[in-house]
């Protein structure tokens, strides 16, 4: 598990992360609303001032206010493609060439700083991008990276097959459709394209690298887990490595249940489909619950739910029991713990409520029922 995959943006992009409000940030709202007012003022007056756009969208980013740096972007799309393109800037008419160079470029730049500041309904600004400026790379790039980020790994392929047909062997294209097949485990379609990011001139030695490390993890020789070890082996073990910050990969089995078992040399018993995972709120702390398929031999894990517990998570699951019909147990790397009992829960939400009335936010879990009366054991 210890090499994280760098999926989509990481690899293409020099996105930086939003780090927040800056010092120049208006403290109240109506002091915001002033300041936008009369920048918005200017721009009415005269609309084709290309910097007073830009001073909007910097006031924007200083408040951290998402909405107003879509609204701006989104507006001085419009206002380029309505007017065509004539805008003037620091007192200077641009010509139609500079005019288009200087909205692309400052359009992106905004956009790309808007994705890293989360904005929810950023697919609606790429589409009014990408109606003023069709076909541009980063954006659609931008696309797959939003539907992959939202676990739409679906929407993910879709869209950077589609990139691929429009730039057929571009090398940041072709890494990232190899990254999304590698993601869902498709690891014939992912091995394809990591080679032919190999073998095409446009790569550079980044590229070449990133393919060839992950075709390596592709050709190892794998071991295929049982569900038993999928989850006692695997998981459980995995759990503690996982901090807080990095919570977000068990929202999907994605990396868990593919990216991580592959470069370790491991091939999951479960597709990504036969794995259903909710996000429990419980206390106001998050535990991910994950379902797997019925379960048929003794010890074979139903769900199995992480609690943050201390800055990382512990994963407890609830099994079918030997001498109990179904029991809470957990693992480390040597020996595996059981705690007697448990009802079976018929949701996410009752496992981890379950599970946390029998202590699991505390690391130490009551003992239940430890043999059934009238139960035949399943040895």
């Amino acid at each position: 598990m210890k090499k994280i995959l760098f999926f989509i943006v990481a690899s293409i992009f020099a996105l930086n992360a939003y780090a927040g409000p800056s010092e120049k940030a208006v403290t109240t709202t109506k002091d915001r609303i002033c300041v936008y007012d009369s920048i918005e003022s200017q721009i009415k007056e005269e609309p084709d001032r290309l910097e007073l756009r830009f001073i909007l969208a910097t006031a924007a980013i200083d408040n951290a206010d998402t909405t107003k740096l879509a609204e701006t972007i989104n507006g001085m799309l419009d206002y380029a493609r309505d007017s065509n393109f004539n805008w003037s800037l620091s007192g200077k008419k641009l010509t139609p060439e500079e005019a288009k160079s200087e909205t692309q470029d400052s359009a992106y730049e905004f956009l790309s700083i808007l994705y890293g500041m989360n904005y929810y309904n950023i697919l609606d600004v790429c589409d009014r991008f990408l109606e003023v400026f069709p076909r541009q790379l980063y954006v659609l790039t931008m696309k797959g990276a939003i539907a992959g980020n939202r676990q739409d790994n679906a929407g993910a392929i879709k869209i950077f097959e589609e990139i691929d047909s429009l730039y057929p062997g571009e090398p940041t294209v072709m890494l990232n459709l190899a990254g999304v097949y590698y993601l869902t485990g498709q690891e014939g379609k992912a091995a394809e394209m990591y080679e032919k990011v190999i073998a095409d001139t446009k790569s550079d030695d980044e590229q070449r690298q990133q393919a060839t490390e992950f075709l390596s993890d592709i050709r190892k020789p794998k071991r295929d887990m049982t569900p038993y070890y999928f989850v006692h082996q695997w998981l459980s073990v995995i759990a503690p490595e996982i901090t807080y910050e990095d919570g977000e990969m068990l929202s999907s089995p994605d990396f868990l249940n593919s990216v991580a078992p592959l470069s370790g040399g491991y091939r999951s018993p479960f597709s990504n489909d036969d794995i259903n995972v909710e996000a429990v709120d419980i206390d106001g702390k998050t535990v991910y619950v994950w379902k797997l398929p019925e379960p048929k031999e003794p010890r074979d894990a139903l769900y199995v739910a992480f609690f943050p517990i201390d800055g990382h998570y512990k994963a407890y699951a609830i099994c079918i029991g030997n001498i109990v019909d179904w029991e809470i147990s957990t693992s480390t790397e040597t020996s595996r713990s059981t705690f007697g009992r448990v009802k079976r829960p018929e949701s996410a939400k009752e496992c981890a409520e379950l599970l946390k009335d029998r202590g699991a936010f505390s690391g130490d879990i009551t003992m239940g029922e430890y043999i059934q009366e009238g139960y035949k054991p399943r040895y």
